[in-house]
Formats: structure tokens, C-alpha cells, sequence
């Protein structure tokens, strides 16, 4: 959670000229989060398959403006890469929580 809380803190910080795209940066990431905590604690076959599908779309357009905006060197896909490593261990925490009891 410390590498998303901080991911989004330098995206919050960073400077975006256009509010529109600052604002579609900002929700498209609220978005792949929330859908991928959701898809963590989907118990069903439908509901994994709508949040997997939604964790794509958003992660998708994250992924694009992520390294449009950010063109200075790899500093695009490295912030891309750091947000979806922090997914990946938020995950990887939230799924299998439930198996330690």
C-alpha cells in the first residue's frame, strides 16, 4: 500500500497542464485499484471476469497516459511499472488473507 500511497502522491504532485487530463489520470488509477482490490475479493466466476475486464480498460488508459505524460527517458513505464507492482503485492496480500486463518 506504502508504493501506491506514494505512486499517486507523485502523480498528484507531478505537473499536468490540462485538468481534464490531470483528472482522467488521477480516476482512471482510482479505477484500476479499487477494481483490482474488488477482483481480489470476488468469490464468483462473474464478478472476477467484470473486474478483470474493468482492471484492463482503466489499466490501459493509466498505462497510455502514464507514459505519454511522462516522456523524459523510461520515467513513463517505470512509474507504470511501480504502480502495478504495488497492485501486484496489494493483491497478491487482499487473495490470500483469507487463506491464513
Amino acid at each position: 500500500m506504502g508504493i501506491l500511497g506514494s505512486y499517486f502522491w507523485l502523480i498528484l504532485t507531478a505537473i499536468i497542464p490540462d485538468t481534464f487530463i490531470r483528472f482522467t489520470f488521477f480516476l482512471t488509477g482510482l479505477i484500476l485499484v479499487i477494481s483490482t482490490f474488488a477482483l481480489a475479493g470476488a468469490k464468483k466466476r462473474p464478478p472476477r471476469i467484470a473486474f478483470t475486464t474493468i482492471s484492463g480498460l482503466s489499466g490501459g488508459v493509466h498505462g497510455y497516459l502514464d507514459i505519454v505524460l511522462f516522456q523524459e527517458g523510461l520515467w513513463g513505464a517505470l512509474l507504470f511499472s511501480w504502480m502495478a507492482f504495488g497492485l501486484l503485492l496489494s493483491f497478491a496480500a487482499l487473495a490470500w488473507l483469507p487463506e491464513t486463518d
